[in-house]
């Protein structure tokens, strides 16, 4: 297998490449240049919005005896922007790796072409949106008993759910 960016034959095991720009369904025989493929981890645009509230309940229906409940809720939205991650090599869709088949009419070789990692510029952008809700509550007692002896008693409870929704990026059942 060749670099990121090639196509190799099942066949023969030769590597061609799609120049970059290329607006035709022309490949070339040899490696892709090293600027291809996308470097990961880099985000281009990103926004992150919270925003959240507290409520304090205290009830004493005595002097010696106190109930409490402590409310927190919380949402966060965090929308980025992504290179295209593409492809790698042997990537599958079930239990079939990809492959761009030698009866495809942009595929000139005529034989079956694994890829080896595509960068999917033309794709665009990932856009992700992940929405996390968290809620977390503290309900309890405090009692005071003789002789300067308190007891507080609590019961705590949180949960949070997370969304993450990506737009913009290759179906890859739709791609062959």
């Amino acid at each position: 297998m060749g670099p990121p960016g090639t196509l190799f034959p099942v066949q023969t095991g030769s590597t061609f490449f799609t120049p970059p720009g290329s607006t035709s369904p022309t490949i070339a025989p040899g490696n892709a240049p090293a600027d291809s493929f996308i470097p990961f981890n880099s985000e281009l645009a990103a926004r992150e919005e919270r925003y959240g509230g507290s409520l304090k309940v205290n009830f004493s229906p005595t002097d010696w005896l106190n109930f409490y409940d402590l409310l927190v809720v919380n949402r966060t939205e965090e929308v980025g922007v992504t290179p295209n991650q593409g492809m790698s090599s042997g990537d599958q869709v079930g239990n079939t790796v990809l492959f761009i088949p030698a009866n495809n009419p942009f595929n000139p070789t005529h034989q079956d072409l694994q890829p080896n990692g595509q960068g999917m510029n033309e794709f665009g952008p990932w856009q992700e949106d992940t929405i996390t809700r968290t809620v977390f509550n503290v309900v309890g007692a405090t009692l005071q008993l003789p002789k300067g002896w308190i007891v507080d008693a609590s019961l705590a409870y949180g949960e949070s759910d997370s969304t993450q929704t990506y737009s913009m990026q290759l179906k890859p059942m739709r791609s062959n």
